[in-house]
């Protein structure tokens, strides 16, 4: 699955990683502030391998929030 947030498109080792929709959701419930540690937690996880870029991430999380606040 790629997953594209507000016309950014996230690292290649988070596209590779598949970032399982759960976990985005769960990413996206957070506080902004709380998104990196829970990246370098997922990353643990047998399933991403220690392939998840917590910054890329970070950002696109928060240009979806922005996004969101302005509709």
């Amino acid at each position: 699955m790629t997953i594209k947030f507000h016309g950014t498109m996230l690292g290649a080792s988070v596209i590779d990683a598949h970032l399982d929709r759960k976990d985005l959701r769960r990413l996206l419930r957070c506080r902004p502030e709380e998104v990196p540690g829970l990246v370098l937690l997922l990353n643990r996880q047998p399933r991403y391998h220690n392939g998840l870029d917590a910054i890329a991430i970070a950002v696109a999380l928060a240009e979806l929030r922005a996004k969101g606040k302005r509709s």
